[in-house]
């Protein structure tokens, strides 16, 4: 049986237990230990990481084997190995991150990740956690690598002048990365890429229309009323500009007794824009 100690190097690390599982294994925390099952034997080993909360929040977390600038949203409780974070990841959070890890995919068949290096694999299971007061299944994976915590706000609220504050979009891990991708190749921050991305779909939708026709948005506002929205941490926060008018015109046209239209309305146009971002990723991205 191969043992290899494990290294504070800032690369993607597997756990110095992992090397156990042979051909396949399985991984499941259990409270502060972390199970780790051997076909061939059966065995529970305590995990080197320190479990210092109890409560899930919701973070931004990359490393640097990823591309540069590409975070991705995840859970965390405080917990560390070696002084770095150990995140849990949604279903949805952990398949984004497969987009950019070659090694990393999710079987179906399973209902588990597989983290695949050389001969090696492992599996990461769900876990039933607590987040917010309510049962979520969440996934470790990569509990030794060298995960940092990111910040993806790049403009802080309040700082959108003395009326209106930087709207704070929430998307989708999948439509995050198209953003994110999209802005590189571009060579601008991602903040300006989707603050002048919004501006020019909002632009288009209006060409050859009077300011009172705001009919091009009408399957957007209906989308919206009914959206579900991320959890904070997955998105970015931008800077409205003059399309904020076109905006809230929408929104002040379309009202009626739904909830939606109970929000507040900053809500509301943080809504309306994460639905129009959410169908340019599907269109153009493909995401």
């Amino acid at each position: 049986m191969r043992v290899l100690l494990a290294s504070t190097t800032h690369r993607p690390l597997r756990h110095p237990a992992a090397q156990l599982f042979s051909p396949v294994g399985a991984i499941r925390p259990v409270g502060s230990l972390l199970q780790l099952f051997n076909l061939e034997h059966g065995m529970q080993i305590s995990s080197l990481i320190d479990h210092t909360e109890s409560t899930y929040r919701r973070v931004n977390v990359t490393g640097d084997w990823l591309p540069q600038e590409l975070v991705f949203g995840a859970y965390w409780d405080g917990s560390r190995w070696n002084g770095f974070p150990v995140p849990m990841f949604a279903l949805e959070d952990g398949k984004a991150l497969c987009a950019e890890m070659p090694g990393l995919t999710f079987v179906e068949h399973m209902q588990a990740f597989c983290i695949q290096e050389g001969d090696d694999e492992v599996w990461c299971h769900s876990v039933q956690s607590i987040v917010n007061g309510r049962p979520m299944d969440l996934y470790l994976i990569g509990d030794s690598w060298c995960w940092e915590l990111a910040e993806e706000c790049e403009i802080l609220p309040g700082q959108g002048g003395p009326d209106v504050d930087a709207l704070e979009l929430r998307l989708r891990p999948a439509a995050l990365i198209w953003l994110r991708r999209s802005a590189r190749a571009a060579g601008v921050p991602l903040a300006t890429f989707v603050e002048s991305l919004v501006m020019r779909q909002i632009e288009e939708r209006m060409a050859g229309r009077s300011y009172l026709d705001l009919s091009g948005f009408d399957a957007l506002l209906c989308i919206a009323k009914s959206a579900a929205r991320h959890p904070p941490g997955s998105g970015i926060a931008i800077l409205p500009k003059e399309w904020l008018r076109i905006v809230d015109a929408l929104l002040l046209a379309g009202q009626d007794d739904t909830p939606f239209h109970q929000l507040h309305q900053q809500i509301k146009r943080e809504m309306f824009v994460e639905v129009l971002l959410d169908r340019l990723a599907c269109e153009r991205g493909l995401v």
